[in-house]
């Protein structure tokens, strides 16, 4: 009997991880492709679906030298067979460079609906000093919006800043994003 509920447990744990589909998507074919991304170098591109819809997120960049930096951020999502831009979002501020991070993210489908809710981790630093970040940002896409939470060198990375939209998210996506968050940076961040 013990074997047989462990059996089912595994089964039912499957089926609910595998409402999401993280496929491998090639970095170097995707810049060079046709795709409307924004941005000259391509940093990220995530392909995730949920079991009610297809996305690819992109992080890019302008080209390196360039005067200003500029991180170009976005959601394409498939609808009727075509790649529709549902979230874009740049992020240009002078003086600073930011740096995105491959393996700091997390999917979920939090609140079972097939829909994909995406935290990706990113920094902004001192043109000067690549070496420290001045911020660490923690955004989640999540229904075609863009949330944060910040940790800022100027509180010694110890104090969260919420972006105003935030108190507006389920409390069940909310316990995502701060558990993974609150990991994160009780790890040292790095």
């Amino acid at each position: 009997m013990k074997r047989l509920l462990c059996l089912l447990f595994m089964c039912a744990s499957t089926m609910v991880s595998a409402q999401i589909t993280d496929t491998t998507v090639n970095k170097d074919k995707f810049e060079k492709s046709d795709f409307p991304y924004k941005g000259d170098r391509v940093l990220i591109v995530d392909r995730i679906d949920g079991s009610k819809e297809e996305n690819i997120f992109v992080f890019a960049k302008n080209k390196k030298g360039s005067e200003q930096d500029r991180l170009y951020i976005q959601q394409f999502t498939k609808v009727d067979g075509k790649w529709e831009s549902k979230v874009s979002e740049e992020v240009a501020d002078e003086g600073i460079i930011t740096v995105t991070y491959n393996n700091r993210k997390a999917f979920k489908d939090v609140e079972k609906n097939g829909q994909v809710d995406a935290l990706y981790i990113y920094a902004k630093h001192d043109k000067d000093d690549l070496n420290n970040p001045n911020e660490e940002i923690g955004l989640l896409f999540y229904k075609y919006q863009l949330y944060t939470v910040t940790v800022r060198a100027d509180s010694d990375f110890k104090k969260n800043y919420f972006s105003d939209n935030f108190k507006e998210l389920p409390t069940s996506v909310k316990d995502f994003v701060l558990d993974y968050w609150n990991k994160y940076v009780s790890n040292g961040r790095r």
